[in-house]
């Protein structure tokens, strides 16, 4: 009930978080992303014997509550347990009484062993850490159930966090509380305070911890710790990390804190370029060295940019020596680079016929939505996405100057085809497959030993190789690689032939449904038109009716 009654009064009173509030905007006027630990701080519990590997003798404090085996002799040894005592005292039986309470596991050991071997000589004997305690910390500050947290010897900063957040994630920890809008505050992770017993005091760097996974940035737990979550109002006191980093947003800061310390908090990359604006001054590009001199103050912008903008990779596949994906500095490789860093061309290749593929985003909702403006119908917006949404293939040929020259970019895709079977000849012919190819023969010599046109066949084209062009067949010869098209009027017998028919017989239907909506108004005017004549003239009559009764009277 206490717990309980703790917990409300911490939702009431922290004050630390906004649940409904306008967002603050970044110098820049970008929305403000509160930089946050990117784990659950209130995740499952899980087994509380759950160790991260074998203690560390050398950074285990011993306290009251350790349990401790003692094995005495060999091949069937006698084994017994010894619990630190309230007052700290680790009793061993035969061999006495040891202060343990505040003394790492090693120095403890090196006494008690020594003690104990010393009692039972010639017999083997040892001195075991069982079971870590279990022991009380004090959380208070920015968490929802501050107060006192059962936490194990082995536990981190991060542990008692977790044990005061009542189940929540991190990003909820904000929502506790309420202060004016100009106010608002955020937990500052950067800035856990740890306060032990003997008066010494950590500031932990919970959020670096996440960031690196760095042990020294979450530390162990001693018997009576207090913890403290402090906060800290991101529109006064945070420094703004935006760019090519992991983790954009508003840090808290530490003391001595510099623009190479936030740059790693925030996951920029390796000799990344930074870009630095204090609060009211004048922004300037630092070196990688500038930087890790330079300290920030609350409000300081800092730009990240990447250290090689331009690296990339693009892949090269088909008759290429070692097909895969290569490392390329985006927009000045070349096809011809490319090529020689996939070792080349294999013997069976077709340069002719070679292609680029780079990928290109598909309009946004802005840009269609400019097209209407510019007169552009309903099929005509849905046929300008869909072919600005393609893949564009370059097509190359690469015995030429001209297309090794060409420029590769990140994400590019070069595809150079094997001479295969021959010319491929397919649509309305009799014979549809590979023949062989033979230098000189035209599209129509290609048709004819493929048996023919078909009898609803209505052209012949060329499709050229590489660009994947269609040119219709003028009696020239082709060259390897490219096919040979025969195509047709449009049969409804296949799902795509028949699924257009009845689109236009749809169109069809509609545009006929709209002309006789048309007719069916005029009539209707007509009509109208009639009766308003009539009613008219009855009117006139009735009014001439009138008059010559009264004149006769």
């Amino acid at each position: 009930m206490d717990r309980l009654l703790r917990a409300a009064l911490a939702l009431l009173l922290v004050g630390l978080g906004e649940a409904t509030a306008q967002t603050p905007t970044l110098p820049s006027g970008t929305p403000l992303q509160v930089a946050t630990p990117g784990a659950r701080i209130g995740r499952a519990t899980v087994d509380a014997a759950a160790l991260e590997g074998a203690v560390d003798p050398d950074e285990y404090i011993v306290g009251p509550g350790d349990v401790f085996t003692i094995t005495i002799g060999g091949s069937v040894p006698r084994q017994m347990a010894a619990t630190v005592s309230a007052e700290g005292r680790l009793p061993i039986p035969e061999a006495g009484s040891f202060a343990a309470a505040d003394r790492t596991l090693a120095d403890l050991l090196s006494q008690v062993r020594p003690a104990l071997q010393r009692r039972f000589a010639n017999i083997p004997t040892d001195v075991t850490l069982a079971e870590p305690r279990q022991f009380f910390v004090h959380v208070s500050g920015a968490v929802p159930d501050p107060g006192r947290h059962v936490v194990r010897a082995v536990g981190r900063v991060e542990d008692a966090l977790t044990s005061a957040s009542l189940g929540a994630t991190v990003t909820s920890l904000f929502e506790y509380g309420s202060l004016p809008e100009t106010d608002r505050l955020r937990p500052a992770f950067r800035n856990v305070r740890v306060e032990r017993k003997d008066g010494t005091v950590l500031t932990v760097d919970i959020t670096r911890y996440f960031a690196t996974g760095d042990t020294r940035f979450n530390p162990y737990l001693r018997d009576g710790d207090r913890v403290m979550l402090p906060a800290f109002a991101p529109r006064r006191e945070g420094a703004f990390v935006s760019g090519a980093v992991l983790r954009p947003g508003v840090y808290d800061l530490r003391d001595g804190d510099t623009v190479a310390d936030l740059g790693a908090v925030a996951g920029a990359p390796e000799n990344a370029q930074f870009r630095f604006q204090p609060a009211g001054g004048a922004p300037r590009t630092l070196t990688v060295a500038e930087a890790a001199r330079q300290p920030v103050g609350p409000r300081d912008q800092i730009a990240v940019a990447d250290a090689d903008p331009l690296a990339g990779a693009a892949a090269a596949e088909g008759a290429i020596a070692y097909p895969g994906v290569y490392p390329v500095r985006s927009g000045e490789t070349t096809v011809g680079a490319l090529v020689e860093l996939a070792g080349g061309l294999t013997p069976d290749a077709l340069p002719r016929a070679a292609y680029l593929e780079r990928t290109a985003a598909a309009p946004d909702s802005a840009e269609v939505a400019d097209l209407r403006g510019d007169g552009l119908g309903l099929l005509d917006q849905l046929y300008y996405r869909q072919e600005a949404s393609r893949t564009p293939r370059v097509g190359l040929n690469l015995g030429e100057t001209a297309s090794r020259s060409i420029v590769v970019r990140d994400g590019d895709r070069l595809v150079v085809p094997r001479t295969g079977d021959g010319v491929r000849v397919f649509g309305a012919v009799a014979r549809p497959g590979f023949l062989p190819f033979s230098p000189g023969r035209t599209p129509d010599d290609y048709v004819t030993e493929a048996g023919g046109l078909t009898d609803d066949a209505s052209g012949v084209f060329v499709v050229e190789a590489g660009t994947g062009r269609l040119a219709p067949a003028a009696g020239q010869p082709i060259g390897l690689g490219d096919a040979v098209f025969a195509s047709r009027e449009a049969i409804a017998y296949t799902p795509e032939t028949a699924q257009v028919a009845l689109q236009r017989e749809n169109i069809r239907i509609q545009e006929r449904r709209e002309e006789l909506e048309v007719a069916r108004e005029e009539r209707q005017s007509r009509y109208q038109l009639v009766q308003t004549i009539v009613m008219a003239v009855q009117g006139l009559a009735t009014a001439v009716s009138l008059y010559l009764a009264i004149a006769n009277n």
